[in-house]
């Protein structure tokens, strides 16, 4: 029987291609991570900020947004393993609003099905982020609703991980189905999403 991933694989039925999808690995992490108390003028020239496991809360993500909305350089956001909701409208602006942002991880944290939400929003408008991990957060088939809902007019993001996400099978098929009409999709890891054998087949 196909896996959940070779479901999403299968529905882009175009000639592969090679992608380049940049994994920041824990030593790197620590060599990036960025005192939170750091203002605005040492956080603007960087490519690479790393956030990860500083247990940040969303009102406390102002000198992130400021770098989001003002860098010519910001690559990679990692804000993996802390508090956030994703209820701070001004930062759900400024990433979908980032001229150079392209990875943005989110991996552990408390999204939720209205966090799920709130990225659409980003998925929506956003015209340079090509990788968004999700992975660990609650999203459930609600959220995953909202995702597949704005992936059928996003034309950069190439990769998602929603490993462990309690998805179900009905999760997969609306992804399944936003798919069908997305072409730029490359890949979706699925893992630990409670999904049947059946759901895998949509």
């Amino acid at each position: 029987m196909p896996t959940p991933t070779s479901c999403i694989s299968r529905c882009d039925d175009r000639q592969p291609s090679t992608i380049t999808i940049t994994i920041i690995h824990a030593e790197e992490r620590h060599a990036l991570n960025i005192n939170i108390t750091m203002k605005f003028a040492t956080l603007i020239d960087k490519e690479k900020i790393s956030l990860w496991h500083k247990n940040l809360q969303d009102e406390e993500l102002d000198e992130v947004t400021k770098v989001l909305h003002e860098s010519k350089v910001l690559n990679v956001l990692d804000m993996s393993s802390n508090k956030l909701a994703l209820t701070n409208s001004k930062f759900i602006y400024a990433v979908a609003k980032s001229h150079t942002l392209t990875i943005l991880l989110l991996n552990e944290n408390k999204l939720g099905p209205k966090g799920a939400l709130a990225l659409s929003s980003v998925l929506k408008c956003t015209k340079t982020i090509q990788t968004m991990s999700l992975s660990h957060n609650g999203i459930l088939a609600d959220g995953t609703r909202h995702l597949a809902s704005a992936l059928l007019t996003n034309k950069s993001v190439q990769f998602m991980d929603l490993r462990n996400n309690n998805i179900g099978d009905e999760g997969a098929a609306y992804l399944a189905a936003s798919l069908k009409k997305n072409k730029c999709i490359r890949g979706i890891r699925l893992e630990g999403n409670n999904i049947s054998d059946k759901g895998a087949e949509k």
